[in-house]
């Protein structure tokens, strides 16, 4: 719901089930043998897995708990056979699931930004619009464009795919034929991007005004719609006699004469393998819907962080009249301070503390996937031979750059990595249900790229000094009677 190029998920469960409506004849004529050690091994992974990431407040792993549970649930009910015949159905609701089509997409997003962007730049030239590429930046006269991640169409792809693959099974009859439409999908989508890029390369140019064209009519929807009627178009090409396609359907389906039985073998209404999965799913939802974490706020409040920190001076930034990019939502506590070093360097220091966390109340914020993207890990030396782990990332923007530092505090433990983060948060909340943390940034305006390594040495010095002071405030929280 919150994200336009993964909106085709509401009708992939609908197109799935008509997977299953078309091949019923098929699935009649299966014998029903529960696999019960199969499906129950997919039950309790799935449950684990929905538990954590209920616990945690880690999305992630409640979205991937569903494609367990399925498989799960079809192994204990109906048995290995009927699997066999599902798993093109089952399969098909992974395009469903965007955490696990963000792990493709993140992986081939840069390749298809630098595609995108290179052959853009070369359309404009060849439109004789003066154009110079640096990486995904197209550098006009009048404006700079930057092909984002987002921008890729990568993800658009995605929903063009989801679509083709129904559309060819459902069109096509011949296996060639359906990799052909898909394909199209595939190519088009590629193709309506770069062309995408181009026009609002052209329409910047020559009106300098709204980027993404009148009515925004060159967002990054406009490849799924020009898309799916390429997608239409392929398959009334590629379409074949309707007798063909009736008796090959036929065939498939076993004739209107077969002899196949499609009664149901040996199967009662309701048996144990039923009270099983019912039993299963009843103890998970009663337990999800009674669990609630324990607050755990801070002793100390935020609110008394000092405003002078070693040689740093510090004050307040106002929220309604900050620009500050980097802010999360739903924070229990948060300061957004901007202290002044004794040679002159300003940094931003932003703290955002969770008493608990749930979805859409969570240390790792969906909206800086930019920031995390980006991000490499460095090692800040402190006093005593200790060091500690954070990332470190220069975030480009449309006005201003910014030269970052994050990472995490669970426990008072000082972490860097967003998977150790997550599973510290998944097992706290399970075991103890404890899902406390923080997440502290320090963040420095960039305006030439000369001056960023001196501006990560600044922060660096900085982070040396903030640090214990944030260890003895993250460190004082205690568990709310």
């Amino acid at each position: 719901m919150n994200r336009d190029d993964y909106s085709h998920g509401f009708i992939v469960p609908f197109i799935a089930l008509y997977f299953v409506w078309l091949g019923k004849e098929k699935l009649k004529s299966i014998p029903v043998k529960p696999n019960i050690i199969g499906g129950l091994i997919l039950m309790i992974l799935a449950n684990l897995m929905l538990l954590l990431g209920h616990t945690g407040g880690i999305v992630a792993i409640q979205e991937v708990s569903i494609i367990v549970i399925i498989p799960g649930l079809v192994l204990l009910l109906l048995g290995t056979e009927y699997f066999k015949a599902l798993i093109f159905t089952i399969s098909y609701l992974i395009l469903m699931i965007p955490s696990i089509l963000d792990v493709v997409v993140n992986r081939i997003q840069w390749p298809f930004q630098l595609l995108s962007a290179t052959t853009a730049s070369i359309l404009l030239e060849i439109l004789n619009i003066p154009v110079f590429q640096e990486a995904q930046f197209l550098h006009l006269s009048n404006i700079t464009l930057e092909v984002a991640a987002e921008c890729s169409g990568v993800r658009y792809l995605i929903s063009i795919i989801a679509i083709a693959v129904p559309l060819a099974y459902f069109t096509q009859q011949r296996f060639w034929r359906r990799m052909s439409l898909v394909a199209i999908g595939i190519i088009v989508g590629i193709l309506v991007n770069i062309v995408r890029v181009t026009l609002i390369g052209v329409w910047a140019y020559y009106d300098g005004g709204i980027v993404h064209g009148p009515g925004h009519i060159f967002q990054g929807l406009f490849v799924s719609v020009v898309g799916y009627i390429f997608l239409f178009m392929g398959a009334w090409v590629l379409k074949e006699s309707p007798s063909f396609n009736i008796a090959r359907h036929r065939v498939e389906n076993g004739g209107e004469g077969s002899n196949i039985n499609r009664a149901f073998t040996n199967i009662k209404p309701f048996n144990k393998v039923w009270l099983i999965a019912i039993l299963f799913l009843a103890v998970l939802g009663v337990y999800i819907h009674q669990y609630k974490s324990i607050p755990v706020p801070l002793t100390n409040s935020l609110h008394y962080f000092p405003l002078t920190i070693g040689d740093w001076k510090g004050e307040d930034i106002d929220y309604q009249k900050s620009t500050f990019p980097f802010r999360i939502k739903n924070a229990d506590q948060e300061i957004t301070r901007k202290y002044k070093g004794t040679s002159g360097n300003e940094i931003t220091l932003y703290v955002a503390y969770f008493e608990s966390q749930h979805q859409g109340k969570e240390l790792i914020y969906y909206q800086f996937q930019k920031l995390y993207n980006v991000s490499e890990t460095a090692e800040i030396d402190l006093r005593d031979t200790e060091s500690i782990s954070v990332n470190r990332a220069f975030v480009r923007g449309d006005d201003i750059n910014n030269a970052v530092f994050y990472w995490y505090n669970c426990n008072g433990r000082n972490i860097g990595g967003r998977n150790e983060v997550k599973l510290i948060t998944a097992t706290g909340g399970l075991l103890n249900r404890r899902t406390n943390g923080a997440v502290i940034m320090v963040v420095s305006d960039v305006n030439k790229l000369e001056e960023l390594q001196n501006t990560f040495i600044h922060e660096k010095k900085f982070i040396q000094n903030v640090i214990p002071v944030l260890n003895h405030y993250m460190g004082d929280s205690v568990i709310e009677k």
